[in-house]
């Protein structure tokens, strides 16, 4: 059973202000090692200071060797007087199918 709601089912209006936490499912672990239920990262939405005008998804899975790591690019704010994205921004910068991405509330 997957936790969260999925990303590619929200409106793409709905904003995501720095601090939210994002949930992959099919994160590429080893099947071996982890059953499909836990083979997850979660990345917290990071304002970094010396970015302007972007966000960054870093992973803060727990006992995890990828904590702490940054997944991909940058992704761009929805406006100049906002620091959030939406739907859209996160499809620009993860892909258009995110179908495995889950917002934690």
């Amino acid at each position: 059973m997957r936790t969260g709601r999925p990303i590619a089912s929200l409106d793409y209006q709905e904003k995501f202000w720095y601090g939210t936490v994002f949930r992959m499912y099919n994160a590429g672990m080893n099947p071996d090692a982890v059953d499909a239920e836990n083979n997850y990262y979660d990345y917290l939405l990071t304002l970094l200071q010396w970015e302007r005008g972007y966000l960054a998804l870093v992973n803060i899975t727990s006992n995890n060797y990828r904590r702490g790591h940054s997944y991909g690019g940058l992704i761009p704010v929805h406006a100049e007087e906002e620091i959030c994205v939406t739907r859209r921004e996160l499809e620009k910068s993860l892909g258009p199918v995110l179908s495995d991405w889950y917002i934690l509330d």
